[in-house]
């Protein structure tokens, strides 16, 4: 009798992409589903409750971190959008999350200016759009979301000030609401962007800083166990955010081996949305040059992402002093072409 082997992740995520989305299955779904939503958070914690909600974290799942997908999924919940508007009986609160998609959708494609203009218009209509809504728990859960997503789409266009405030209303929201996985996930990414802000003005202190990170990281850990974030946070962004922090600082952490383990076993889970992290991360840990090189002219991966290859083969003594950092990529990764800047320049000090 043959062995019947248990499917592995890889192999599960593999199936999923090879599978052809029907988009317009999907916009059904939420077009149904949200059209009749009832139902609203648990005032005891947002996160849980909200049938609508609920759904399209599924189908954000699905499209963006299985397939890494995030246009697509920017054009199935704009479609949804416009039929969920359409209809009388929709309430403004379903109107509203819908919106907060359809800009997590947006945020998530590359990084230009064009963007970014279009960006700051959809989020000036949802502070409008929130501002407006019956008080009640899904507005404060449309406000703490909408805190969340301007935070990273501030900093992925370089606000990292405004990121970092807009993470801690988030995290005040979410935690004065039951969501205590929510909260220290704000906590832990507004010290996390206000670190990104130092970097660009001076070169702190690697030990202390990694130290404090540190401190924060393992709260969010404890925090998110045993909830819906534990992979995709305790495992997967809290690990990943630490690892990025040693390679800017050029100091690798005792715990260096166990945080890119634990992240790259929580990106094989997570789906294809997280491969190129993953493979900056290997190719980090291993001194693979030759990947680093790839990843710093792959205009498919984040300008931080590639700024931080480049900061890598510098450290690496793979690139001489006076040498130019490759041009388009700091818009949003101010903080560590300064950091390869002063390397490059030999001034390692603020």
């Amino acid at each position: 009798k043959q062995e019947v082997k248990p499917t592995t992740n890889q192999q599960r995520t593999e199936r999923i992409m090879k599978t052809k989305l029907n988009i317009s299955t999907l916009v059904d779904l939420i077009v149904a589903r949200a059209g009749t939503d009832t139902t609203q958070p648990d005032p005891n914690n947002l996160r849980v409750g909200w049938r609508t909600d609920q759904l399209l974290g599924d189908v954000d799942m699905l499209v963006i971190n299985q397939r890494n997908e995030p246009a697509t999924y920017a054009e199935l919940v704009s479609r949804a959008l416009r039929e969920l508007k359409l209809s009388d009986d929709v309430s403004p609160e379903v109107i509203a999350l819908t919106e907060l998609a359809v800009f997590r959708g947006k945020r998530l494609l590359p990084v230009n200016p064009s963007r970014g203009v279009v960006l700051d218009r959809l989020q000036e209509g949802l502070v409008k759009t929130i501002n407006g809504l019956p008080d009640g728990p899904r507005k404060v859960r449309c406000q703490s979301l909408f805190e969340y997503n301007f935070g990273v789409f501030c900093t992925a266009y370089g606000r990292f000030e405004l990121a970092a405030r807009a993470q801690l209303r988030s995290a005040g929201m979410a935690r004065s609401n039951g969501d205590i996985a929510g909260g220290t996930i704000g906590d832990f990414m507004s010290q996390f962007y206000t670190f990104k802000h130092e970097l660009v003005q001076g070169q702190p202190d690697a030990e202390s800083k990694i130290a404090a990170l540190r401190e924060s990281y393992i709260r969010l850990v404890a925090l998110v166990k045993g909830t819906a974030m534990e992979v995709p946070w305790g495992q997967g962004n809290g690990p990943w955010h630490m690892i990025e922090a040693c390679i800017w600082l050029d100091f690798r952490s005792p715990e260096w081996g166990v945080l890119v383990a634990t992240y790259l076993a929580a990106a094989e889970k997570l789906g294809k949305a997280w491969e190129p992290a993953a493979n900056l991360v290997r190719a980090v840990d291993s001194g693979d040059m030759a990947a680093l090189r790839e990843i710093v002219v792959d205009i498919s991966q984040s300008n931080e992402n590639r700024a931080t290859a480049f900061l890598a083969l510098v450290q690496f003594n793979q690139v001489v002093s006076g040498s130019e950092i490759p041009s388009g990529i700091k818009t949003g990764a101010q903080h560590v072409c300064a950091v390869a800047e002063r390397r490059l320049k030999g001034v390692m000090g603020s």
